[in-house]
């Protein structure tokens, strides 16, 4: 039970405890992509350590059963206790039933994240294919449309190889030439790195486990980054002025008008103030320099964590 109790430490202290750290580390947006990856592999990380811990609770009850023997929690990792010996039956059965009951929350969260991404592609696919029939390609051949509407909007649609950008005829009254340009390469910045694949199941992770902060912290910190990757993306292609001006024209428009379907990303709908400040006042190579070494730093403590956790139960034996 060593490599259980441990690996059981592991996964609280990712859970609830790398939240704090990444959130304010990766808050400030400067390094977003590397913002991403830390919020990836702390969700990650803690996924893997409770799946572990399961099947390691899990394997110890059956050997258990097999062999009769009795199962045993060792306290010689804290050095404080020794060895507590604990009835074979009533251990046995505390173990395999946590084990029993984590799994079957493990298989459910699997099923539920799974269903809600293919709800959600279907209903991506229908939007796509309407888009594409109501609405006039800006550039021929193009994957972005412009749709006839009151409201200002310009979002992505995830939906395989129909793919779409969609822009509305009073976003379009708002941009000029360059401004959609910054727009649409937002937009496919997004498509290209699988942004909305991204947000959709750390949505539904949240939602099925609500009270795993890493789930709900990742899932309410990782879009407004992934809009600031986007942005840098489109920055790098068009310069900052027009998307900016983009973000500010598309922003500006009634709170009541800016409507687009459920999950998609928007080009000005998430953390708008903050991308603007971003883009006004870039932050310095030393700033960012300094950001991304300390989030370097936790993303290969976390991706460590559970490896060190069995490490240190061989060598404690």
């Amino acid at each position: 039970m060593n490599a259980a109790s441990l690996m059981f430490g592991c996964a609280l202290l990712i859970t609830w405890g790398a939240p704090a750290v990444i959130e304010r580390l990766a808050s400030s947006g400067i390094s977003p992509h590397w913002g991403v990856t830390a919020w990836l592999t702390a969700v990650g990380a803690a996924l893997a350590s409770w799946l572990a811990v399961i099947v390691l609770a899990g394997s110890a009850a059956v050997r258990s059963l097999a062999t009769g023997s009795q199962l045993t929690i060792c306290g010689k990792p804290v050095h404080a206790i020794g060895p507590v010996d604990l009835p074979a039956p009533l251990t046995t059965a505390m173990v395999g039933g946590f084990a029993g009951l984590g799994m079957a929350i493990y298989l459910l969260t699997v099923y539920r994240v799974g269903a809600a991404a293919r709800r959600g592609r279907a209903g991506n696919r229908e939007h796509a294919s309407a888009a594409r029939i109501l609405g006039q390609p800006v550039i021929a051949g193009g994957a972005a449309v412009i749709i006839t509407a009151d409201q200002p909007a310009a979002y992505c649609v995830a939906a395989g190889r129909r793919d779409t950008i969609v822009l509305t005829s009073a976003a379009m009254d708002r941009l000029d030439d360059a401004g959609v340009a910054a727009v649409i390469a937002h937009e496919n910045a997004h498509l290209r790195g699988r942004h909305p694949l991204i947000t959709a199941v750390l949505s539904a992770l949240a939602d099925a486990l609500p009270r795993f902060t890493v789930l709900t912290a990742a899932a309410r910190a990782v879009p407004p980054l992934l809009e600031m990757c986007a942005d840098d993306t489109a920055v790098g292609v068009h310069g900052r002025g027009p998307l900016l001006d983009s973000l500010v024209a598309l922003a500006c428009a009634p709170a009541a008008s800016r409507v687009a379907p459920e999950g998609v990303l928007q080009a000005a709908a998430v953390a708008v103030v903050a991308r603007v400040t971003r883009l006004v006042t870039p932050a310095s190579a030393r700033h960012r320099w300094r950001e991304r070494t300390a989030l370097s730093a936790i993303i290969g403590i976390t991706a460590a964590l559970p490896a060190l956790a069995i490490l240190l139960c061989d060598v404690l034996g």
